[in-house]
C-alpha cells in the first residue's frame, strides 16, 4: 500500500519520502537511511564546526560514529534517521526523530546539515515537513487509522513511541545555536518547562560555553550569568529576558545546560 509519505512492502518493510524546497526554490528530498549513506554521516559527524552546535560539543570518534549511524540504519522507520538529499542527489544531512527516554508518545528531534547548505532555508523547510506532515501521519498509523494491512497490529506498534501514538516533539538547543531557536519558533515550537532543578553551588555545573559569533550572544551570556550568580535554575519556571523572550532550561547527562522546546501534534 502506498501512502503520501510511507510505503509498506509485502514483508512490512517501511520506506519514506519527504520533499520540499529551500528559500531559493531548490528541491530537497528525504528518505530512509541506506547503507551507502554511512560514509557521508561519518564525515558530517566528524566535523567540529558542526558538532560544536550539537549536544556532544565535540568531534565524535570514528567508532562512536559507526555505532550511532549503524544503529540508525538498523532501526528502520519511523525511528531511524532520514537522509536529506539535494536536486543532484548529493548528501545534505539528516533528521532523526527518536523516542524520548521512557516518555510515552514523545519524540526527540535531532538534525544536522553540511556547512555548504547552511543559510539556504533547508533546516526550516525540513523541520516544517517533519512536524506538519510526517508527525501527523506517524500518529495516525500509531493509532491504527487509515491503513489496511494483514499485520496491522504489528505495524501500529512499530509506529508508536514507547507504546503510545506520537503526541509531542521535543528538542534541546545549545545557547549558542541562535539559528536553531529561530527555526524552531517559526515551525511552532515553544519553550517547555525544565524537568530538573540545576543548583550550580551544590552540583558544580559549569556555565555553558558561548562563542561571540553574534552580538545577541553577548546579551544572552549576560542573561545566563545573572541566573548563574543567583545560584539556581529552577524546574517548572519560565525565565524572561529583557526583550520578553522566554527560555527554559534542561540538563543533559553531561551536566551542561540546554534550552528545551516542544511542539504538540494537533492533527
Amino acid at each position: 500500500m502506498t501512502r503520501s509519505i510511507f510505503k509498506f512492502s509485502d514483508d512490512d518493510m517501511v520506506s519514506v519520502r519527504l520533499s520540499g524546497i529551500d528559500k531559493n526554490n531548490k528541491e530537497w528530498t528525504a528518505r530512509e537511511i541506506q547503507k551507502h549513506d554511512i560514509p557521508n554521516y561519518e564525515h558530517l559527524l566528524s566535523d567540529i564546526n558542526i558538532m560544536k552546535y550539537m549536544y556532544q560539543e565535540r568531534q565524535l570518534r570514528s567508532e562512536e560514529i559507526k555505532l550511532r549511524v549503524n544503529n540508525d540504519y538498523q532501526i528502520g522507520q519511523p525511528k531511524g534517521a532520514l537522509t536529506i538529499l539535494d536536486e543532484q542527489n548529493d548528501f545534505i544531512g539528516f533528521i532523526l526523530s527518536k523516542p524520548k527516554s521512557e516518555k510515552k508518545g514523545n519524540s526527540e528531534i535531532v538534525y544536522a546539515l553540511s556547512q555548504k547548505y547552511w543559510g539556504k532555508g533547508i533546516g526550516h523547510s525540513v523541520l516544517s515537513k517533519m512536524v506538519n506532515e510526517w508527525g501527523p501521519e506517524v500518529r495516525k498509523i500509531g493509532l491504527g487509522e487509515s491503513f489496511d494491512k494483514q499485520n496491522k497490529k504489528k505495524i501500529q506498534e512499530i509506529f508508536q513511541f514507547n507504546g503510545k501514538e506520537l503526541e509531542k516533539f521535543c528538542t534541546t538547543v545549545r545557547p549558542i545555536n541562535v539559528s536553531s531557536w529561530y527555526i524552531l519558533e517559526k515551525v511552532g515550537f515553544e519553550p517547555s518547562r525544565a524537568e530538573i532543578s540545576i543548583n550550580f553551588d551544590d552540583k558544580g555545573y559549569d556555565l555553558p560555553t558561548l562563542d561571540n559569533l553574534l552580538n545577541y550572544c553577548d546579551k544572552l551570556e549576560e542573561f545566563i550569568n545573572i541566573l548563574y550568580n543567583n545560584g539556581v535554575i529552577e524546574a517548572d519556571k519560565l525565565y524572561t529576558q529583557e526583550n520578553d523572550k522566554k527560555f527554559t532550561f534542561c540538563k543533559n547527562a553531561d551536566g551542561r545546560i540546554r534550552f528545551h522546546f516542544q511542539k504538540t501534534i494537533t492533527k
